[in-house]
């Protein structure tokens, strides 16, 4: 657990450290209205344009955050790298992936020379509540503090708690950081699991037990509402859905009618994953009496369901709008208890996305970059300049990482550099290809692409060749995908919601990187090497 700094030092946290300010110290503003419990939502793949799109159809939660808070329209990720592990990771630190290092959902590890999710991490111990588990995962790659972490430092131990909730490790972890009284993931197992990184939550193993996900291998995901009520067709041409599912409701959860792989794979892409986790959230709130203690309470929760179904159903989709439809409901039940288990004045409440999405490439004139295609190239090209051997070790998503011995001599080599540039440029879906040498000047780019990737930039966690993509162009093989600097990937919603803030639609430039910094504002608690501003236009 972190060093916890008393809370009479709270407005003397300077953003470099933890320690108490001397006397004559400029002091940082004093907060607005400080609430008594922090709740930060992301719904995970969710771009901008569904809400003046789909927002007819939420009549609860999604509706009552759109019309009593405060939304931020313009609201769009700094940076190129647009994946759930950087999107979290900014939420939760307020800053960018180059600095908090979570840059890809994950990389290659060049001294282990194996693939590493983001939040991998042998030195922990897993913990399963219903079955055993085996994946270890913490916030230890973070190479900054979240804002979570860093309110648990400044309360008394126990003043304060911080619970972070998602069916993926990465997007638990990138809101809460290295610690956590209850920090909680699904775990492919069929388990919800944590760490020995994080505070074991007993409360969770009894309430997993009386309500478990299995009596639902008999269920179907059907609409919620009648066909007609949806836009557009049911059977979307681009849509290439999981195995065992059609193109068309309804979708069964489990063909064998028992709780295996295939079902816990199904239900997670079924909006019932995202009610269970709003009912999980409301548990945590009654069992750790969040926002009722003596200091602030942070609550985070991840809804994947929306990107686990998005990628394969496309935006379009009476799939997506399922879920939107669903989530709006689990929304409101979870707006509706904390009003009744904290009262209304006593939370805020933060909703965005860490990504958006792109259309199906094919019905916007794009296409894309085959699996392997680069690798093939550079292959080739250093073949025949230096001599048959193996050059390239990984392709994950857009990044290239070479083996060590033709890294360091592509570095001293600009005609094979040259080569192998003009050779990957060739491809149709390849806008531009950057090298580590190209990172070094792009920070004086005047082109914001080339800036939002040196945002995205980790040296050793990046590839040492990145491809940009031309619009509507993915390297997925599922229907729809992201993880580009284009404006359907980085723009997302920001709504803030709660007393401290005016409710209206604010189309001034936002981030939802500004979110930890607004809540800095309110609790005087400084951030690690903010990139973020407070949002002060919608703060009373």
């Amino acid at each position: 657990m972190m060093r916890r700094v008393p809370r009479t030092c709270v407005l003397a946290l300077v953003i470099a450290g933890g320690a108490c300010a001397t006397a004559g110290v400029r002091q940082p503003p004093r907060a607005a209205a400080r609430p008594k419990l922090i709740v930060q939502l992301v719904m995970d793949q969710m771009r901008a344009d569904y809400v003046p799109r789909y927002g007819a159809q939420w009549t609860k939660g999604l509706h009552r955050l759109l019309t009593e808070g405060a939304h931020f329209t313009e609201a769009r990720y700094p940076y190129a790298g647009t994946v759930t592990c950087a999107g979290h990771a900014s939420v939760g630190t307020g800053t960018v992936p180059s600095i908090h290092g979570m840059a890809l959902n994950e990389w290659w590890d060049r001294e282990q020379r194996l693939r590493i999710p983001c939040p991998n991490d042998p030195l922990v111990t897993p913990i399963g509540f219903t079955k055993h588990v085996e994946a270890r995962y913490s916030g230890r790659r973070m190479m900054a503090e979240t804002f979570a972490a860093r309110l648990d430092a400044s309360q008394p131990a126990a003043a304060g708690r911080v619970v972070s909730l998602s069916l993926k490790p990465r997007s638990a972890i990138g809101l809460a950081g290295r610690t956590g009284d209850a920090v909680v993931w699904f775990d492919s197992r069929g388990s919800f699991a944590t760490s020995s990184a994080y505070l074991n939550p007993s409360w969770l193993d009894a309430w997993l037990k009386a309500h478990p996900i299995e009596p639902m291998v008999s269920a179907a995901w059907t609409r919620a509402r009648p066909a007609a009520s949806y836009i557009g067709t049911d059977d979307e041409p681009g849509a290439r859905p999981p195995v065992g599912w059609t193109r068309t409701f309804p979708h069964t959860l489990s063909d064998a009618g028992r709780a295996d792989a295939e079902f816990y794979d199904r239900w997670q892409r079924s909006p019932y994953s995202d009610a269970y986790l709003a009912d999980m959230a409301m548990a945590a709130i009654d069992a750790l009496g969040l926002g009722r203690g003596e200091g602030i309470d942070y609550l985070g929760v991840s809804f994947s369901a929306l990107d686990l179904v998005g990628h394969k159903f496309g935006p379009a989709s009476h799939e997506v709008q399922d879920v939107l439809i669903r989530a709006d409901e689990a929304i409101g039940r979870l707006l509706a208890h904390l009003d009744g288990a904290v009262g209304a004045g006593n939370y805020v409440v933060a909703l965005t996305a860490d990504h958006g999405v792109g259309d199906v490439p094919e019905e916007r004139g794009g296409g894309r970059l085959p699996r392997g295609a680069v690798t093939a190239i550079v292959e080739d090209v250093l073949d025949k300049a230096w001599g048959a051997a193996t050059h390239v070790e990984a392709e994950i998503y857009t990044d290239v990482y070479l083996s060590e011995p033709s890294r360091a001599r592509l570095a001293s080599d600009p005609a094979a550099r040259g080569a192998v540039r003009k050779a990957i440029a060739a491809l149709p879906a390849v806008l531009q290809v950057m090298t580590a040498d190209d990172m070094k000047g792009a920070r004086a780019s005047s082109n914001p692409m080339i800036a939002g990737v040196l945002l995205s930039y980790v040296p050793d966690r990046s590839g040492d060749l990145v491809i940009l993509l031309r619009e509507h162009f993915t390297s997925s093989t599922d229907a729809v995908s992201h993880g580009t600097y284009y404006d359907y990937d980085r723009r997302v919603p920001v709504i803030l919601f709660g007393s401290p803030f005016k409710a209206g639609t604010y189309e001034s430039p936002a981030s939802p990187l500004d979110i930890a910094a607004t809540w800095s504002r309110l609790t005087g608690v400084a951030l690690d090497r903010p990139h973020g501003r407070s949002l002060d236009a919608a703060v009373k």
